[in-house]
């Protein structure tokens, strides 16, 4: 319920009223800007849950100023994950306190929005622990195919090194994981994080997506460890012993170079193992960093990945969740639509258009309006819930600002006006969990935390506040505010359970941002720009196409020409834009002039 006393808050009042609580423990912890709180945040709440210190890390990079500035380098964007004071403090990077610790994808991914009022441009910052320590640790899976599949990450890490995981597979953590990876390449420039992303796509693309586009729900951690045994095991088909890997048809320094990079040992390398279940198996965990090597070494620690990937085929698979889950498919469809624009592979484009198609031909009633939430066998059942329709929207609106198909934003457009009439709550803002007309429930409730998944209220905010800018609703406008007034206690006193709706919000406070382009969008020169674009990590900045054919309602500024022989980025607040640029480096300098 909302605070009373908040009920007629903008976000700037919010925003006040967050920090004020606060501003007398900070001076007594000595705690004077951002740096110094988010050292605080990462060590404080890495004791208790290893996602949920960047819950805490988002509210203080929105409400506390800049420390130290760092020294330009060659980064593409700008402000930093973790400062390096706190890398330094932890022991070591990137390890947690806490057993049984899940991996928090939405929270990781959703850490790095609030972190800027967009920064300094050029800014290199180090990347941060947690995605580093979790892209070596056993967490993800090192056996992989580039082409064929294999990779990923699994539910969550039962260790403070994320050396022993649960092994089962998720689509939703994998989606927003590989969002994350994307985001931390735009900001760092390390092309860790860009490999990281691929092989996350790789796994999807290969292994979770149906012949007919929609992406499956998980794969199970147990598997029959081979031919013989009448009981599943957890982890079977992932886990190796030292004998599998040195007969595999490799010279033999090659594989015990493996084994080292990889942390084998001959009596296995689980050294926690209550239940008996790993005596004498290895889970890869990363030792070493195979770009630190020579090029030589990096391709033979690939030729052995490539015999494991090949041997590991023979292998009893894990059950597949094959059910098609509409929600869940929105969180992919976004990040491939992010991997397009910041990686540029035309296929994240092709397997996010195949899955969104299949979501509106099978998973949406068009005579009704309505999206349904699951696709199994060829029956599509279940109505749809507020996280259906909020997080298809949002893959909706980013698949549009990746190949500016307008019937993306059409149907983003309509679901968002059927999402509002059915969830919507008018009195109090923010979206109840269930429709006005679903009677299994005695009560209607509102998600009030992003945990594992984003609320669906935080998600429907900035979908709002996208669709303002884009289709010139003022309507939507006027429901985020109306949002953010029915979370003002929740926002004011325990921001950190809303990590997304404080992205939002700190959106929402400096004002809607719209990049239009025109001009043909295939031109050679356009891709120029949209790559300088997409290569900058830009937080609630909107980007529209001004076709002529566009959206019947889309808010395209006036003086702005969609017929222009000579591509041009527009930037606009409002309805004011700056002079267009036609050259990578003039939309550099205007991205650094505008945006703050």
């Amino acid at each position: 319920m909302a605070d009373v006393g908040m009920a007629h808050a903008g976000p700037e009042t919010l925003l006040r009223g967050q920090l004020l609580p606060a501003r007398r423990s900070l001076r007594h912890a000595g705690i004077q800007n951002r740096a110094h709180l988010h050292c605080a945040v990462v060590e404080n709440r890495s004791r208790t849950h290893n996602g949920s210190f960047t819950h805490l890390f988002r509210a203080a990079s929105v409400l506390l100023p800049n420390g130290k500035k760092r020294a330009p380098g060659k980064g593409r964007g700008a402000g930093g994950l973790f400062p390096v004071a706190c890398i330094r403090i932890r022991s070591p990077p990137g390890r947690v306190r806490r057993r049984a610790e899940i991996s928090k994808a939405g929270s990781a991914h959703l850490s790095l929005q609030p972190r800027l009022s967009y920064g300094e441009p050029g800014t290199r910052v180090n990347g941060p622990a947690h995605a580093e320590k979790m892209a070596e640790g056993g967490i993800h899976d090192h056996v992989h195919s580039m082409g064929k599949g294999g990779g990923g990450f699994a539910r969550y890490s039962t260790d403070e090194r994320w050396h022993l995981p649960h092994f089962e597979k998720l689509l939703y953590d994998n989606a927003q994981l590989a969002a994350s990876y994307l985001e931390a390449f735009q900001i760092s420039g390390e092309t860790l994080f860009a490999r990281i992303a691929e092989d996350i796509f790789n796994y999807i693309m290969h292994d979770m997506q149906s012949p007919e586009g929609g992406f499956y729900s998980a794969e199970d951690a147990d598997s029959f460890p081979d031919g013989e045994t009448q009981e599943k095991r957890e982890g079977a088909f992932y886990v190796w012993s030292w004998k599998e890997v040195m007969s595999l048809p490799a010279e033999s320094d090659k594989l015990e170079l493996f084994a080292r990079t990889y942390g084998m040992k001959p009596e296995g390398n689980v050294s926690e193992d209550p239940h008996g279940e790993f005596g004498g198996k290895n889970v890869l965990m990363e030792q070493s960093a195979p770009e630190k090597h020579e090029k030589d070494t990096v391709a033979a620690l690939d030729e052995v990945r490539q015999l494991l990937y090949e041997k590991r085929l023979q292998r009893s698979r894990p059950l597949l969740d094959d059910k098609i889950i509409t929600s869940w498919n929105g969180l992919m469809i976004s990040a491939l639509a992010k991997g397009y624009r910041v990686l540029g592979h035309e296929e994240y484009l092709r397997a996010a258009r195949n899955a969104a198609d299949f979501i509106l031909v099978h998973l949406y009633e068009e005579n009704e309006g309505r999206l349904l939430r699951r696709y199994r066998d060829g029956d599509a059942a279940i109505a749809g819930k507020a996280e259906d329709y909020a997080f298809f929207v949002r893959g909706l609106i980013d698949l549009y600002q990746a190949c500016f198909d307008n019937r993306y934003l059409d149907a983003a457009d309509r679901l968002c006006q059927e999402f509002n009439a059915l969830f919507y709550d008018h009195a109090g803002g923010g979206y109840f969990s269930t429709a006005t007309d679903d009677d299994t429930v005695p009560v209607r409730l509102k998600e009030e935390y992003d945990g594992a998944e984003p609320a669906a209220s935080s998600v429907g905010i900035l979908n709002l506040l996208d669709l303002a800018v884009m289709t010139g609703n003022e309507a939507y406008e006027g429901m985020a505010e109306a949002c953010f007034r029915g979370f003002g206690t929740m926002l004011s006193h325990n921001s950190h359970a809303l990590p997304l709706m404080l992205a939002a919000l700190n959106n929402a406070r400096k004002g809607g941002i719209l990049a239009v382009l025109a001009g043909n969008t295939q031109s050679p020169r356009m891709q120029k720009l949209l790559k300088t674009l997409n290569s900058r990590y830009l937080p609630g900045l909107t980007v529209m196409h001004a076709s002529t054919n566009s959206l019947m309602g889309t808010e395209i500024p006036a003086g702005i020409d969609p017929e222009s022989a000579i591509p041009a980025v527009y930037l606009c607040i409002g309805h004011a834009c700056r002079l267009p640029a036609n050259t990578p480096e003039a939309l550099d300098e205007l991205l650094n002039e505008t945006i703050r």
